[in-house]
């Protein structure tokens, strides 16, 4: 069996959670996070740092804890989760493909209480922006 340690409560956890993502998922999605982390985890800070377009090894070498892209790495040992789509309900003027936003994050942390934590907040956030876009 695995050892147990004391379950995670987020209004006692300190530790800094560094994402990676570009300027539009920044916008779109950290304020609401920050938010939560303010009233629910203030003992966790958010780092954000840019992404690029990610590559494995952003997570591998733990460079970040979580990617928010529109864009997956092709590898076995990334964790995935869909957010939201972009645009698909509104027309444009012009050709778009829309796309569908990504967290993403190393296997290693798939099970970590505070990791999914903050995971689940996120996501949280994504279908809050969903539910207010449709």
């Amino acid at each position: 069996t695995l050892p147990s340690g004391p379950p995670f409560d987020p209004a006692t956890a300190e530790f800094t959670f560094t994402i990676a993502a570009n300027d539009y998922q920044r916008d779109l999605l950290l304020p609401g996070l920050a938010a939560i982390l303010r009233e629910q985890a203030p003992g966790i800070h958010l780092q954000v740092i840019p992404s690029g377009i990610p590559n494995a090894d952003l997570l591998r070498k733990e460079a970040c804890d979580l990617v928010i892209s529109p864009f997956a790495p092709e590898a076995t040992d990334i964790m995935q989760r869909g957010l939201m789509r972009d645009f698909e309900y509104v027309p444009l003027p012009f050709q778009y493909n829309p796309f569908t936003l990504l967290m993403l994050w190393h296997r290693r942390h798939q099970t970590d209480p505070a990791h999914r934590w903050v995971r689940n907040q996120v996501n949280s956030v994504a279908a809050t922006m969903n539910g207010l876009n449709n």
